[in-house]
């Protein structure tokens, strides 16, 4: 026995050993049962030639990543291939989609598929030869997308994912015995952007309220003196 491509190659070199079988009805049987287990064995761990494999992004779980590994007849990556992937969605509605083959590593092609809603989606990858466009076989992989679930799976604050938000945005990430210090820090924190609000004086309620107060006593004055 000895390993091939990603498999196994075993030679029973015994040229009698089907007299075993004849001997009686249980060793028939312990026969058989040979032969059943050699040949799962050779085959249980052998990698198919067409590999499909999903991703679930740990920081984004709308983001998913499919890959699929292709390889040829001698289990060499085969990069000279066409990847056609369909998803089919909780509802049936299904988008197609091209992977494209990676910069990192031969044979291997990926795309990015965003689950927006919840509940079991379904992906189908058919692989064809690039120059002949003959079929070189499909795999289907599915996965849930929950995002309840992975939000209430973990009831302690996520302390590291703050602290990379924190990080990536130019902010800081403040304990909780730091949080006297909060209105100082706010005082010198430079704003990046700056708005300015322009409100005009007529919205404002005591500049009517004035206008009309004034208008009011014009018109009294005017009255007193007999000029209304």
């Amino acid at each position: 026995m000895q390993r091939f491509g990603e498999g196994r190659v075993a030679s029973l070199m015994i040229a009698d050993l089907w007299r075993w079988g004849l001997y009686d009805a249980d060793a028939h049987k312990d026969m058989d049962r040979l032969w059943r287990q050699m040949m799962r064995w050779l085959v249980v761990d052998v990698a198919d030639a067409i590999t499909f494999a999903t991703e679930i992004d740990a920081a984004d779980q709308e983001r998913v990543k499919l890959a699929v590994r292709v390889k040829d007849r001698a289990f060499k990556a085969n990069s000279d291939a066409i990847v056609k992937i369909e998803v089919t969605r909780p509802d049936g509605s299904k988008s197609q989609l091209f992977a494209e083959p990676s910069l990192k590593e031969a044979g291997l092609f990926e795309t990015e598929f965003f689950a927006t809603k919840p509940g079991n989606y379904r992906a189908s990858a058919r692989v064809e030869d690039a120059e002949k466009r003959t079929a070189l076989g499909t795999k289907a992989v599915g996965w849930t997308h929950d995002p309840l679930a992975v939000e209430f799976a973990k009831l302690e604050p996520n302390r590291d994912l703050m602290q990379r938000i924190a990080s990536d945005t130019g902010g800081q990430m403040i304990a909780l015995k730091d949080i006297a210090k909060l209105p100082e820090m706010l005082k010198n924190i430079r704003v990046p952007v700056e708005v300015t609000l322009a409100t005009p004086l007529w919205h404002t309620p005591w500049i009517f309220i004035a206008i009309l107060l004034l208008l009011l006593g014009e018109w009294m004055l005017r009255r007193k003196g007999g000029m209304a």
